[in-house]
């Protein structure tokens, strides 16, 4: 059970992580993917109003996020905000 959850948790992580945070998300901690994600979605959001279009997704190299962008923006206004991302690392981690 425990390696299906690692698994699930890495394919919806790399969706919001850069291919070579990507490889290192696979040993890491609840605490450390979320300290990574805040760093990735920090650095994405250049005009910093707490949400990623998916221009910014796709400009901050987040490229597995910006092809599942419809997915992951739950309520469909047309921005992904860290705690729908949050949410979804930790449903993943709940598993």
């Amino acid at each position: 059970m425990f390696n299906l959850r690692k698994i699930i948790f890495v394919a919806v992580l790399g969706m919001a992580v850069p291919a070579p945070l990507f490889a290192q998300a696979q040993n890491m901690t609840y605490e450390e993917a979320l300290a990574q994600l805040r760093a990735q979605f920090q650095a994405a959001d250049v005009n910093k109003d707490g949400k990623l279009s998916q221009v910014e997704a796709k400009n901050a190299d987040m490229e597995r996020l910006a092809s599942n962008f419809r997915r992951m923006d739950r309520d469909r206004d047309g921005f992904v905000t860290l705690a729908q991302l949050e949410a979804r690392v930790k449903d993943q981690y709940d598993r």
